[in-house]
């Protein structure tokens, strides 16, 4: 998180939300799990509807915390 290096020992939050019907994925929690080098696996985001979706990463490790915003359209 600092200077571009990988972080290791972060935690992970991952937000599905879809900005236009103002709903996220429900209590649906998408599973993270660190790997080596810093990097993470996220499995099973629930983008369950068609349309905008935005993905919201928090990462925090001890008292620092980044976040990013992915931003994706789906289409049946």
């Amino acid at each position: 998180m600092q200077g571009g290096a990988p972080t290791t020992g972060a935690t992970l939050t991952i937000t599905p939300w879809m900005p236009d019907h103002q709903h996220g994925a429900g209590a649906y929690t998408p599973k993270v799990q660190e790997m080596t080098n810093g990097q993470y696996d996220v499995q099973e985001i629930n983008t369950w509807m068609p349309g905008y979706w935005e993905v919201t990463v928090d990462a925090t490790v001890g008292t620092v915390h980044d976040s990013a915003v992915y931003k994706f359209c789906f289409s049946a």
